[in-house]
C-alpha cells in the first residue's frame, strides 16, 4: 500500500500501473531530464537529484528482497516464532518509512527545480 501511494505521490498521480517507484522509474525520469528540461543548471540539479533517489530506491529493493528471503527461510522453519517475524518486518517498516521520507524530499526537491512544464512532461509516460 505504502509503495503504490508514494510512486502516486512521486509521480503526481501519473503513472499508467500504479506500481510502486522502482529504479526503473527513476532511470526513465534521468533519461527525461535531457528532454524536458531546458536549463542546463536545472538539468543539473534535477539529474543530481535523480541519481540520488536511484541510490535510495536501489538500495530498497535489495532490503526488500533480502527481507523476504530471511521471511521464507522463517517460514520454512517450524520452530521460528512470531517475534522473529516481527523483527524483520519491523526493520523493513524502518527502512521504507526513511527512505519515503528521502523520497518525498527528493520530490519537492525536483518540482521546485524545474518549470511547471518541465515537472508535467518529465513524469509523462508518453
Amino acid at each position: 500500500m505504502i509503495m503504490a501511494l508514494m510512486a502516486w505521490f512521486f509521480l503526481g498521480g501519473s503513472t499508467g500501473s500504479g506500481a510502486m517507484l522502482t529504479s526503473d522509474d527513476v532511470a526513465y525520469m534521468q533519461k527525461r531530464v535531457a528532454t524536458v528540461v531546458n536549463d542546463k543548471d536545472a538539468a543539473k540539479t534535477a539529474t543530481s537529484i535523480l541519481k540520488s533517489l536511484g541510490k535510495d530506491v536501489r538500495a530498497f529493493e535489495k532490503l526488500f528482497e533480502r527481507s523476504g528471503k530471511d521471511l521464507n527461510k522463517l517460514y520454512s522453519e517450524h520452530a521460528a516464532n512470531q517475534q522473529a517475524v516481527l523483527e524483520i518486518l519491523d526493520r523493513l517498516n524502518d527502512d521504507w518509512e526513511a527512505g519515503q521520507r528521502r523520497a518525498l524530499d527528493a520530490r519537492f526537491a525536483l518540482r521546485d527545480t524545474l518549470t511547471e512544464q518541465e515537472w508535467a512532461a518529465l513524469r509523462d509516460r508518453e
